[in-house]
């Protein structure tokens, strides 16, 4: 007989087009594979539309319109938590007893309206109060950083507010679990590896490639300034090929296209385009502005590129330091940058991944202890 679960995204979880995306679609396969039976609660807003591919790996899929509100009337509730509690949505839930998974801070604020007897946990994509603070300190537009910062308080209040509740909570990487043990003294927190595709590192090429990638969503302030900073800092400096390839509405490469012929911009690449740049690529370069959580860019950078160099907001505590080149420095990254052209990526490289990776991101395995977790009596 089946487990069942209800699980609630702050979005909807398919198509897999963001990094966003990845844990929640992966999940719903391997849990069903587990022998769980999921009645999947979707957050819709923007232009997301229902999508059947979900009811492969759901008993249920149910939507839901995301609120409209003004930060004036969130009553100190973070945005994101106030615009998707649901009254419907928790009356769903409260028809059984049966254990639920809460996707996000975002979809946290139902928790305490959830009734019975029974096991919740909520999964951290980010300490998010730490996500918005970096967002705040990074950005450039005055109005974007009030609101971030505003929005980081509501947070913190409102993350400490569910840990002295009493609620248990996955983060996906050790970093966040970190964050939450020292500064909210959570006691109920465990960390649960990313659910990801299949992919097989067998996919990276042997030898040397001729160009850096950068790779992300360039929509995405924090991933438009890594660009402007690598290009303005580092490749400016040395006489290096840099790609530049993500989904794009072209407001910033327009904004920002130079006269560089170093630089190339690949606009919202297909599929099999943006695969041959990754696997193409000698070094991809990805550095961040914010420590929290797990960056899927690098995971796809590690399973199907080469070398990979990094700063290190984007590896730290994430137990994948020791696979790639670490840089901070504009200068540093430029010293790097030429000594990683110099060595040809190998076997040896590959053999070194799969052991770390397969040990780390091991579906099936995290699948059964995330089960263990939700069911155990």
């Amino acid at each position: 007989m089946n487990d069942k679960l209800h699980i609630v995204c702050f979005t909807i979880p398919y198509p897999v087009n963001y990094g966003g995306i990845f844990d929640l679609f992966y999940k719903l396969k391997a849990l069903k594979e587990n022998g769980v039976a999921i009645h999947l609660h979707c957050i819709q807003y923007g232009s997301n539309i229902h999508q059947p591919e979900l009811e492969k790996y759901c008993t249920k899929v149910s939507y839901y319109k995301r609120k409209k509100i003004f930060p004036i009337h969130l009553w100190g509730l973070p945005y994101i938590v106030k615009s998707r509690i649901i009254k419907e949505l928790v009356q769903t839930i409260n028809q059984d007893k049966a254990p639920v998974l809460i996707e996000g801070i975002h979809c946290s604020g139902i928790a305490p309206l959830i009734t019975g007897s029974r096991k919740i946990i909520i999964r951290l994509h980010n300490a998010e109060y730490v996500y918005y603070d970096n967002l705040a300190n990074s950005t450039l537009n005055i109005v974007k950083r009030i609101y971030y910062k505003s929005e980081s308080k509501r947070l913190k209040v409102w993350e400490k507010f569910l840990v002295d509740k009493g609620y248990s909570f996955n983060t996906v990487s050790l970093l966040d679990k970190k964050i939450y043990e020292t500064q909210l003294n959570c006691k109920n927190v465990s960390y649960l590896p990313l659910f990801l595709p299949d992919w097989k590192i067998k996919n990276s090429l042997l030898g040397k490639g001729t160009f850096c990638l950068y790779q992300g969503n360039l929509d995405v302030e924090e991933n438009q300034e890594a660009v402007k900073w690598l290009i303005q800092n580092v490749f400016t400096k040395i006489d290096v090929r840099l790609y530049v390839a993500g989904k794009s509405n072209g407001k910033f490469v327009r904004q920002y296209h130079s006269n560089n012929t170093r630089i190339s911009w690949f606009e919202n690449p297909s599929d099999q385009e943006m695969n041959a740049l990754i696997e193409n690529a000698h070094i991809h370069i990805l550095p961040s502005f914010n420590a929290t959580g797990i960056k899927i860019k690098l995971l796809n950078a590690l399973y199907n590129g080469r070398f990979c160099l990094v700063n290190e907001a984007t590896v730290k505590d994430s137990g994948l330091e020791q696979l790639c080149t670490v840089a901070n420095s504009a200068e540093d990254f430029q010293e790097k940058i030429m000594n990683l052209f110099e060595q040809s990526f190998s076997q040896k490289d590959i053999d070194f991944r799969t052991t770390i990776l397969d040990k780390i991101f091991d579906n099936k395995k995290n699948a059964m202890l995330l089960k263990q977790q939700l069911f155990e009596t």
